[in-house]
């Protein structure tokens, strides 16, 4: 029987088919990431960990990098030790560059090296602490049936789970924060045109309300402008008088008030379709 070549191997290969999730872990939470994959398992997702799922005699780095382009949601498991591993930082950076929705479990209260809080600082991190982490399982497999069960393609059910982490205060608890969020959004992948428009009012909401001094506990008065007025921080309102005009700042409120009117309803419908909490 001839030797097949490199190329033919490779394309004989038969490889496994889209999964819900990968989920990357370092060595030292290896009993952490088994037992999220047994919990989200008997959720009725499908799952891919290293090393049971590979294949016999597969190359490992090839068989990681297929199995992320082939699943939906990467869940890490966030841990200080995980911090260390240059596997666990490739494996967020193929997730990244192919689109995955990423769900960090934060295992302990670590903060984002460099370069990780590229990846990181525009998701909202679910805590999985204190122990037992088992105990937290049931926050990602929320997020997860969101992203992958919701009626859309999982960017677009993604960035809406995203904008719900926007809209809550306890989630995202200032405007700068909000905006991180919203600007690593890319309107051009969600397919739902009324949520696009919706991530494109917030964002412009968002960077008003930081530039005339609003503070994040002063949004549910938008629509009284006496109660806002007193909210605000009036030497930050005098100087965005001063650097963009008072015809920018007037024309600019009353048109946020004027969409403000609809944001309610607008939100909920959303929510609604997505299966949001609020």
């Amino acid at each position: 029987m001839p030797l097949l070549t490199m190329e033919q191997q490779r394309q004989s290969k038969t490889y496994a088919p889209s999964q819900d999730v990968f989920i990357s872990y370092c060595a030292e939470d290896r009993k952490v990431a088994e037992a999220i994959k047994a919990f989200l398992v008997s959720r009725g997702f499908s799952c891919w960990k290293a090393p049971e799922d590979l294949a016999p005699g597969a190359d490992w780095p090839e068989s990681i990098s297929q199995a992320i382009q082939l699943g939906r949601v990467v869940v890490l498991v966030w841990s200080a030790a995980s911090m260390d591993s240059e596997d666990v930082f490739r494996e967020l950076s193929l997730a990244s560059r192919h689109h995955l929705a990423i769900v960090p479990l934060r295992l302990e209260a670590v903060e984002p090296k460099e370069g990780w809080d590229y990846y990181l600082v525009p998701t909202q991190w679910l805590a999985a602490f204190p122990p037992p982490p088992d105990e937290h399982f049931e926050k990602a497999s929320d997020r997860i049936s969101i992203i992958v069960r919701g009626p859309s393609d999982p960017q677009t059910n993604d960035a809406a789970y995203q904008l719900s982490t926007v809209l809550k205060a306890d989630s995202c608890p200032t405007f700068q924060g909000a905006k991180l969020v919203l600007d690593r959004i890319d309107v051009r992948r969600i397919s739902d045109t009324e949520l696009a428009a919706l991530v494109a009012y917030c964002r412009e909401l968002v960077e008003f309300c930081m530039e005339v001094g609003i503070p994040r506990d002063a949004q549910p008065y938008m629509n009284s402008p006496l109660k806002m007025f007193w909210a605000i921080d009036k030497l930050q309102l005098c100087h965005a008088i001063f650097t963009r005009g008072p015809f920018y700042i007037l024309a600019t409120a009353f048109r946020l008030r004027k969409l403000n009117l609809e944001y309610p309803s607008r939100v909920a419908d959303i929510a609604g379709r997505y299966g949001l909490r609020h």
